[in-house]
């Protein structure tokens, strides 16, 4: 369950580059390319219950296949609330989620393209291109959270 407080994924960033971590570690990778993005700036005070691992089996599928594997009681998460969740979730238990996976999110880039997060190492979390919803990448699954009501 995590409180997510209205700081955007572009403030998360802001706010966080001058977190000290050992070894040169980064809580965000060092990106600009959304800069400009309207993803990048959504914002809003909610309660959250995340899976902090993708949905089971839901790599190697399609966006639509991936939202078939959701219960009704589940939806795929933006962007800034998976940002949120993994970032926060590390400065309370040090814990990396999404290490060696990525995860799609609601989110969408320009162009139509849906936002991915994930590959949580020690460059940072990375918010990166899903790529096209047909597409079976191999370590992209989708992440999911409880609806809120």
């Amino acid at each position: 369950l995590v409180a997510v407080f209205p700081l955007s994924i572009l403030e998360l960033r802001d706010k966080t580059a001058t977190v000290k971590l050992p070894d040169g570690q980064r809580l965000l990778a060092k990106q600009d390319w959304y800069n400009k993005e309207t993803f990048a700036g959504e914002r809003e005070l909610t309660w959250q219950l995340v899976c902090k691992t993708p949905v089971k089996d839901s790599t190697h599928k399609t966006w639509d296949e991936q939202q078939a594997l959701l219960t009704t009681d589940d939806e795929t998460p933006t962007s800034y609330v998976m940002v949120y969740t993994i970032i926060s979730h590390f400065l309370a238990t040090t814990e990396r989620l999404f290490e060696k996976v990525y995860v799609r999110t609601s989110s969408v880039r320009s162009f139509d393209v849906r936002v991915s997060v994930g590959g949580f190492d020690s460059r940072g979390l990375d918010v990166s291109n899903a790529g096209s919803d047909g597409l079976r990448d191999g370590p992209l699954g989708v992440a999911s959270a409880r609806k809120s009501n």
